[in-house]
């Protein structure tokens, strides 16, 4: 009740005060409204305030004795609803309100328009939509009185900082305004000032950052440029870069649909490739895993073809960052990217990020409960393996590094995640992809043996046996009964390999072909031997088997693993005299079985006593050991060539004068010759070849005698054959008669003689 009274007292006290003839008593009224509007804040209060006001601001009701203080009424009433501002919004009658206020504006007094925009101003919060208002202060930034467009300012920042679409609208005149040459440089950087205050949106962000860009180019004046960076940076960095938070769902929707397109990448220009590309900072500042996960897979259905590799691979700063990722799902989703681009380019940088990023999250597989991530990267792994740019050493790394923290020896349950995907990885070690220089395939032995039968020397018929016993080392599938039978013949071929170079004349012929075969029949002998202890276990009855039983009988075989490895090291060096590139892939494949055969043993021999082996467990290493041996035996280029020791002399000319490290040029071009010349140092043996010599030779005499003259330069002890090639002169077919052939023995003895025949 006694709010009601104060309520109706309040009401009469305003209406009876603003009708008043004393101006004292209508300001004081005035004054007071501020202090009734915070003791009843209620909206029919307030817009029956609001009302009363703007009647009393349009002057009609004002006691004709107050008509030349029309202003300076006018001038309190826009204090006092300044005052009680925050409580304007909960008025309801804006559009009566408005029509009030609104008839000032068309008065001949600038003073009376002035404080029309003020009391406008006091109420952007309730009518900041109001069109009439918008079209007012459009036309107002036309005024020519200072008083007048202050106010107009004043009014488009509050207006402005609570309607979107008056930013927008505004934003178009502002410009205009600020091109104009007949605007002073102070009401420009005050306009400027004003756009840092609008209310942020993606159209206003974007419009105003346009217009910073142009006046930038516009104008030279250094405060210009201050309040342009001042303006456009408050107002971008209100906006979260023109992206605000309610327009996610809107550039995720866009993302799916350029995901859509993305399967068709040929219709995709260069522009929007790279426009794509660069997308990622406006994505990170969304801080959406989801949409930078299908701005990835956008990416990588547009580089699946090859097409826009070379453009969307030039970005290696966002690539590593995605690698480094905490988030295994957008890691994962980088590294599908990275091996596109990989097969399209030949950049070192990216396979090297790529090998690392690959290590990095294997145990992050591991350690996650996501069965759809796990399929994902092992999948990945098989065809990363696959490719032509993957080297046998990096896939064998990859495959170390997985089968270490593979959980398949400790955890059964994931023997079937991992099984198919370990065996399948190494299925893809092959020889075809190392192609070595000589291969003895099935029929070789038949070939050899035809071969041998036509030698004349026990030499030479070692040599073919020894060759005939490696190609029968070869297998098809890796058992320790095939295994037995190839050391068999691994043994035979060494032992007449050895005696081969147990000759010094010979030595350099054969030491490299004995001492690879040697390496090759004891990292044979140890995988039989490794491989029929994991065959007994592993075909017992017991379901579980001491692991510790396992590990004490293959630990006997690490030392053999330890020197073959030794050996297999020198062969690297040796290999790099006969094309060295390809027989180094097969010796570095080697070197790598024997390794990881041996890190089978050391993890055996690492185990602990209680730990046990389920029988599943030992079969599926048991297949790993087998894919690991099932390469056929590349046979390098030194079995079938001399070594010779061939020096390279290089000479470039010009060079600096005596006592001189360098010289000095005059111009910048320099014209350079590089001469060159090899030396062998057993030249010997390259003479030790049929040397021909054909004439045309015609009958003289009644045709009984022919006569041909040779001049032959002989370097050491030859014989010399000479043997006569009759023609047809009808038929013009060839003959020899065997009849008709000499020779002659020369022995060397420089500056006495020289052989003719």
């Amino acid at each position: 009740m006694e709010l009601y009274h104060g309520f109706h007292a309040a009401q009469v006290a305003l209406e009876q005060g603003l009708q008043s003839a004393s101006l004292p008593d209508v300001l004081a009224t005035i004054t007071n409204a501020p202090v009734y509007v915070d003791q009843m804040p209620f909206p029919i209060f307030v817009n029956s305030v609001l009302i009363k006001l703007a009647e009393a601001f349009q002057g009609e009701k004002l006691s004709p004795k107050l008509e030349q203080f029309v202003n300076l009424t006018r001038l309190r009433i826009v204090k006092a609803v300044q005052e009680f501002r925050r409580h304007v919004h909960v008025a309801f009658s804006s559009e009566e309100i408005v029509r009030r206020v609104m008839k000032v504006s068309h008065s001949n007094d600038y003073h009376a328009r002035s404080l029309t925009l003020l009391f406008l101003a006091a109420l952007a919060p309730l009518i900041s939509e109001n069109k009439k208002v918008h079209h007012l202060l459009i036309e107002s930034l036309d005024c020519s009185e200072d008083t007048e467009l202050s106010a107009t300012i004043y009014a488009i920042t509050e207006f402005g900082k609570h309607s979107s679409v008056f930013s927008s609208i505004i934003v178009e005149k502002i410009s205009e305004v600020l091109c104009s040459n007949e605007t002073s440089l102070e009401v420009k950087i005050r306009l400027l000032n004003v756009i840092s205050n609008f209310k942020e949106s993606y159209t206003v962000t974007n419009n105003c950052l346009a217009l910073g860009e142009m006046l930038l180019k516009r104008n030279f004046d250094v405060k210009m440029h201050l309040a342009i960076y001042d303006s456009t940076t408050v107002l971008a960095s209100r906006s979260s870069l023109a992206i605000p938070n309610n327009n996610k769902r809107i550039s995720l929707c866009l993302l799916k649909n350029l995901n859509r397109l993305a399967k068709s990448p040929q219709q995709w220009a260069a522009a929007q490739v790279l426009h794509l590309r660069d997308f990622h900072d406006e994505l990170r500042e969304m801080g959406s895993i989801k949409a930078l996960c299908i701005w990835l897979d956008c990416l990588q259905k547009l580089t699946s073809s090859g097409l826009h590799c070379c453009l969307i691979a030039d970005n290696d700063l966002t690539w590593m960052e995605l690698l480094n990722s905490p988030n295994l799902n957008l890691r994962l989703s980088s590294i599908l990217l990275l091996k596109n681009l990989m097969s399209k380019t030949s950049t070192e940088y990216l396979q090297a990020m790529l090998l690392s990023a690959i290590a990095d999250t294997v145990k992050d597989i591991h350690n996650s409960q996501s069965l759809k991530l796990k399929t994902k990267f092992y999948k990945f792994m098989i065809s990363f393996c696959k490719m032509s740019q993957c080297s046998q050493l990096s896939a064998l790394s990859i495959v170390s590094h997985l089968m270490k923290n593979c959980p398949c020896l400790t955890d059964p349950r994931s023997l079937f995640i991992c099984k198919p995907c370990v065996l399948s990885v190494m299925f893809t070690w092959n020889a075809v992809q190392l192609c070595p220089i000589r291969s003895l395939e099935k029929g070789g032995p038949a070939l050899l043996e035809f071969i041998k039968d036509g030698c004349e020397s026990l030499e030479t018929t070692s040599w073919i046996n020894a060759l005939i016993h490696m190609a029968k080392a070869q297998f098809d599938d890796v058992t320790v009964e095939n295994l037995s039978e190839s050391c068999s013949h691994l043994r035979k071929s060494t032992v007449l390999l050895q005696c081969l170079s147990a000759t010094p004349r010979k030595e350099k012929c054969f030491s490299f072909a004995s001492v690879f075969t040697q390496t090759l029949s004891k990292t044979w002998n140890t995988a039989q031997l490794i491989l029929s202890t994991l065959n007994k276990h592993s075909n017992t009855k017991l379901t579980h088997i001491p692991a510790k039983r396992v590990a004490i009988e293959c630990v006997a075989q690490q030392p053999l693993f330890v020197s073959t490895e030794r050996e297999i090291r020198p062969l690297q060096l040796n290999a790099e005299k006969f094309e060295g590139t390809m027989n180094n892939k097969f010796l570095n494949y080697l070197l790598a079985a024997n390794n990881q055969l041996n890190d089978m043993i050391t993890d055996y021999n690492a185990v602990d006593v209680t730990s046990r082996l389920t029988t599943t467990n030992l079969i599926s290493i048991r297949e790993m050991v087998c894919q690991l041996l099932s390469f056929p035996v590349g046979i390098p280029r030194a079995f079938f060539q001399r070594v010779y020791h061939t020096i390279i002399r290089l000479i470039v000319s010009p060079q600096p004068k005596e006592h001189e490290s360098s010289f000095t040029i005059t111009t910048n071009l320099l014209p350079l010759t590089v001469e060159g010349v090899t030396e062998v140092i057993y030249p010997q043996a390259s003479h030790k070849a049929s040397y021909e010599q054909r004439r045309v030779i015609s009958l003289q005499e009644s045709g009984k005698y022919f006569k041909a003259q040779f001049l032959l330069q002989v370097n050491e002890t030859a014989k010399i054959n000479v043997k006569l090639l009759f023609t047809d002169s009808s038929t013009k077919r060839n003959w020899i008669d065997e009849s008709a052939t000499a020779s002659i023995n020369v022995i060397c003895n420089f500056g006495h003689s020289t052989a003719q025949q």
